[in-house]
């Protein structure tokens, strides 16, 4: 019974995604690379898929940073989300602050805060 009930729920999540499409533009498949908040836990979930394949006990927190970082680049690459405007040097800082708090050794908002006080803002030219 607990095996049907977690099917029927699992179709109910992979279904939202389809029931909440309002039949437009489409959305952008790198929607991970929006903000740091949405990069973070992806980081996580990747890194989780690989470590059931690669079996490394000591190693994890590099797993994760080095996912995040890989992240960050293909983000930069495909010029997505918070990627679009910034430096191949910035992806890489970026990544390593989302590794930090996919590992929780620092929150969100704390690294958020540290990124845009150190590293320069793009200016708007109108």
């Amino acid at each position: 019974m607990k095996k049907l009930f977690f099917f029927i729920c699992l179709l109910f999540a992979v279904s939202i995604p389809v029931i909440a499409d309002d039949g437009g533009s489409g959305s952008s498949p790198p929607s991970l690379f929006a903000s740091l908040s949405l990069f973070v836990p992806a980081t996580v979930v990747v890194t989780q898929f690989i470590l059931r394949f690669v079996h490394v006990e000591k190693w994890k927190q590099g797993v994760s940073w080095a996912v995040a970082i890989v992240l960050s680049v293909i983000g930069f690459l495909l010029r997505a989300g918070m990627f679009a405007e910034l430096t191949l040097v910035h992806a890489v800082l970026y990544g390593a602050a989302g590794g930090l708090a996919a590992n929780g050794v620092f929150d969100i908002p704390f690294i958020q805060k540290l990124l845009d006080t150190y590293l320069p803002k793009k200016k708007a030219y109108t």
